[in-house]
């Protein structure tokens, strides 16, 4: 090995000039004290060992570390720009290649251009001699302090290949700020990444420089997190955009290594990002989820959490100080999502007013058997329940009421079933949520296919019981033209009130009863055809 005790070269940096060390060459040890110094355009740092207890100064523009190098020592390694040594200016451009060793040297980022996490092949006649390639990664893997030592000392993570800033669970990196940060490029193809580790980690991050909106993880349990950040039109996870939205346009990209655990995630984020009708004052951490969400505070009906306000506080991600017009909040995590693509890997802050839903809904299918079509729903907890309505359409866009199923309205929720014969060989059903002071919600849409192997007629009323002034509905559901029908209506007393002829094209057919004229009691409908026969059988209404 070469031990250098001074500067090793004079401060000229030529066109294309290369330095490659290990493999078949020698590796560099710097004693305690001691300077080495590297000006070539080109650094090549291949297998083998390198002790580094002194200094060593790199002005190169490119730099290629074999993923099998083992770098370590109570020494630092300084990052400069190469136009300091006669170069191009620009950022330091380097390949990690995803080291198997992180890197156990303090590292000082000195360039004011900052570095960029890039792929730099290594020449066919190092690889050939035993150097790695690794062109599906960059990653940087740091093993001790990575110091920003200057404003400008921006790490730009990779974005043509993954190429993250990896730290071991020790690793630490310091003097961060707006003015000194990590930059995703709006993408989450790479992330700042932290091993598994208890404790406190402040990840940095912003999209573009100076856009700084960082994320800090507090794990009660050991784990390993990655985090990146997107606005809203870079980002897959479906936030409300528009200029009347309650949120933020930023997107942390947040998974870990093991799905159960116990993290505190603070996000802090500019207030340039505001969407108008944002409140500091009421908002919350949210997670992207299933449609709807019942994992948070709240049921919502979207895909974001519903979360209980706060008011945030200045943000202090920063370890040079506050950061003036921001604002930090926070949520304990107990489940995260292991992949970036996973929908729960998506988290923003949010102001929407939280409204208790009469019901979280959590699931929600059906099955065919011939014509007849049976849904069933589940629900977590219901509060102020009224009922749910089944509505049936076959474009995804028109729905008609089609029958009324009472909410049990229990705290701990229910289970629900619906049987009914089905118009065609494709239907389209959804359930309206309706609460005790009338509002509404839909759930998602099921669409069920059936296959019918004869004619078909059944109906039904709804509500019932009904109040007088209640909106009687008699359902028809049919798979072909009757324009044999009558519709008859009789109290108890025998009066008949209604017999109307009726002409019903294939599909569902919805009439309602002029029962606001009518006394409370009882009343017996029934449908039957041109021969006098009753179809399916009779309904019974009462109205209170």
């Amino acid at each position: 090995m070469a031990l250098l005790m001074g500067p090793g070269v004079a401060m000229s940096q030529g066109p294309g000039s290369v330095s490659t060390y290990g493999g078949t060459l020698a590796t560099i040890t710097v004693a305690p004290g001691g300077t080495h110094t590297d000006v070539s355009e080109t650094l090549y740092i291949g297998p083998g060992h390198y002790q580094v207890d002194g200094t060593w100064d790199i002005y190169s523009k490119y730099i290629a570390i074999d993923p099998t190098a083992v770098v370590t020592g109570t020494g630092t390694i300084n990052f400069f720009n190469a136009s300091a040594a006669g170069g191009a200016a620009g950022p330091t451009l380097i390949d990690g290649n995803d080291g198997i060793n992180a890197i156990a040297v303090n590292m000082t980022l000195q360039n004011t251009s900052g570095m960029a996490l890039t792929n730099t092949d290594f020449p066919a006649d190092l690889t050939a001699a035993g150097f790695t390639n690794n062109t599906a990664t960059s990653t940087l893997y740091i093993g001790n302090d990575l110091n920003l030592a200057v404003d400008g000392a921006h790490v730009t993570l990779g974005t043509g290949a993954t190429g993250d800033l990896r730290f071991d669970s020790d690793a630490t990196i310091s003097n961060y700020s707006p003015a000194r940060m990590i930059i995703t490029s709006n993408s989450t193809l790479s992330h700042t990444v932290k091993d598994v580790y208890t404790g406190v980690f402040t990840f940095p991050v912003g999209i573009a420089a100076g856009d700084y909106t960082p994320a800090q993880i507090t794990n009660t349990t050991a784990n390993g997190m990655h985090v990146s950040i997107q606005d809203y039109a870079g980002s897959v996870s479906d936030e409300p955009a528009g200029t009347t939205g309650n949120g933020i346009t930023r997107t942390w990209n947040i998974y870990a290594d093991i799905v159960s655990g116990n993290s505190g995630i603070a996000l802090q984020h500019n207030n340039s990002t505001n969407q108008s009708a944002f409140n500091d004052a009421e908002h919350f951490v949210t997670r992207n989820g299933s449609i709807p969400n019942s994992t948070g505070d709240n049921p919502s009906l979207s895909s974001w959490q519903s979360n209980t306000p706060g008011a945030g506080t200045t943000g202090d991600l920063s370890s040079t100080g506050t950061v003036t017009g921001s604002s930090l909040r926070s949520r304990t995590y107990t489940d995260f999502a292991t992949t970036a693509s996973a929908t729960a890997a998506y988290y923003s802050k949010s102001s929407n007013p939280i409204t208790p839903l009469p019901v979280a809904l959590v699931g929600f299918a059906g099955n065919a058997d011939k014509c007849t079509v049976t849904l069933w729903w589940e629900t977590a907890n219901e509060r102020d329940l009224d009922h749910f309505a089944v509505e049936y359409g076959t474009d995804g866009k028109n729905f008609s009421v089609i029958g009324r199923v009472t909410g049990s309205n229990t705290a701990h929720g229910d289970r629900y079933t619906f049987v009914t014969q089905q118009a065609g060989s494709t239907g389209m059903y959804r359930l309206s949520i309706v609460d005790l002071d009338g509002s509404v919600t839909k759930s998602k849409v099921v669409t069920m296919s059936a296959q019918c192997e004869a004619d078909y007629t059944s109906w039904s009323v709804y509500p019932t019981p009904a109040e007088l002034s209640d909106e009687i509905i008699i359902s028809i559901n049919t798979n072909k033209n009757r324009s044999d029908l009558r519709l008859i209506v009789v109290s108890m007393l025998g009066q008949e009130l209604v017999n109307d002829k009726l002409d019903i094209s294939p599909g569902i057919s919805s009439f309602a009863l002029p029962a606001a004229r009518w006394a409370k009691g009882s009343y017996i409908i029934t449908l039957i055809d041109s021969k006098g026969n009753r179809v399916g059988k009779a309904n019974r209404l009462v109205l209170k």
